[in-house]
């Protein structure tokens, strides 16, 4: 368990103890802050046969859970409307969040037939006989209907039963679903508390802890994640070739190059917090406190135009947009443009239409 899970855990135990648990939990915040490790730890504290604040690990209800087995649990994926056709939508084993194909994250969503068919499993007998646990992922992704196939469920929940909601954030649900749960919010964690987490548990520098922290808004998971790609020495080479660019010393094609190996989603992430932090830098905010740029040469960043930084954000989806929306090439050449409008090194002008 991760410490900074443990308040919220605790809370919920609290209610769960006292008989003032209702029968619906929503998690709310960054996933990379373990929202999802949070809901498993309260699902199977419910279902445990013993009476404590933490999930006893020994009886049979525990055993079955670790074993991704528990006949009393299960939870409701984001889904393709394939997936959901086949079926594919309802897993007792989180592993399986993990294979979930990223490159159809624009398609996935939380589908009324996967929650009829959550609601029809929750009416059923357990079959361990204390109870059952369920837990929707990603649950603001649901439409309309699959929301208010959800609320019937609320409103009058099975006796015995837990329905866990994972989501961004409280704003993106029904105000009627939040009124009948137990809400508990991930907040961003003290700064200092996500950097020695980080560097305790992957062994590396500050100094590459710190950009990688700064790449996922401080979210520890995600940053952990990042480094076992080391997207952290990805985004500081791009950082590199941009100043030698700016210094003459090297071309825009340098800097395409190192982009291109990078997921659409990555430039986005990248360009959002370079952007924020040489805004910071030209307004006086001290360079140590900016890992991303914290490099030799980040003097030559303040040569870049302010109005294209302070522009950026608006232009983000076109680079981050997945297929279909936009062609396949359109991100790359939307960053190249962007790259040549930062360093003034060609007369290209990237438009929130595309780049020309």
């Amino acid at each position: 368990m991760y410490p900074w899970l443990e308040e919220p855990l605790a809370q919920f135990a609290s209610a769960f103890r006292r008989g003032r648990l209702p029968g619906s939990v929503i998690i709310a915040g960054n996933s990379g802050f373990g929202t999802m490790d949070l809901a498993l730890e309260c699902a199977k504290l419910y279902l445990c046969h013993e009476s404590g604040v933490r999930a006893c690990g020994a009886c049979r209800s525990c055993a079955v859970f670790e074993a991704a087995a528990h006949p009393d649990f299960t939870i409701a994926v984001s889904s393709t409307a394939e997936e959901c056709n086949d079926e594919e939508d309802l897993t007792r084993d989180p592993g399986f969040l993990a294979l979930i194909d990223s490159a159809s994250a624009s398609r996935r969503a939380v589908r009324v037939d996967t929650i009829r068919r959550l609601n029809h499993w929750l009416y059923e007998s357990p079959a361990l006989g204390h109870g059952k646990a369920a837990i929707i992922h990603d649950a603001h992704t649901m439409g309309e209907s699959a929301a208010n196939a959800a609320l019937k469920t609320f409103e009058e929940p099975p006796p015995h039963t837990l329905i866990i909601m994972v989501v961004d954030s409280l704003e993106e649900m029904l105000p009627t679903i939040l009124s009948r749960a137990l809400k508990l919010q991930l907040k961003t964690l003290d700064r200092s508390v996500a950097l020695n987490w980080l560097t305790e548990n992957t062994g590396l520098e500050l100094s590459r802890c710190a950009v990688a922290l700064d790449l996922c808004h401080d979210a520890p998971l995600s940053a952990a994640a990042l480094l076992q790609e080391n997207l952290d020495l990805a985004a500081l080479d791009v950082v590199r070739r941009l100043i030698a660019v700016l210094n003459g010393t090297g071309s825009s094609q340098a800097v395409t190059a190192a982009l291109k190996p990078l997921s659409p989603a990555f430039h986005g992430t990248f360009w959002s917090v370079l952007a924020l932090q040489i805004l910071k830098f030209k307004a006086g905010y001290p360079l140590e406190r900016l890992s991303l740029i914290h490099v030799e040469g980040a003097q030559a960043l303040l040569r870049m135009p302010g109005d294209t930084l302070f522009e950026l954000p608006a232009e983000l989806p076109f680079i981050t947009a997945h297929q279909p929306l936009i062609p396949s090439r359109a991100p790359e050449a939307l960053s190249t443009a962007l790259v040549e409008r930062l360093t003034g090194s060609a007369g290209l002008t990237l438009h929130r239409g595309g780049a020309r």
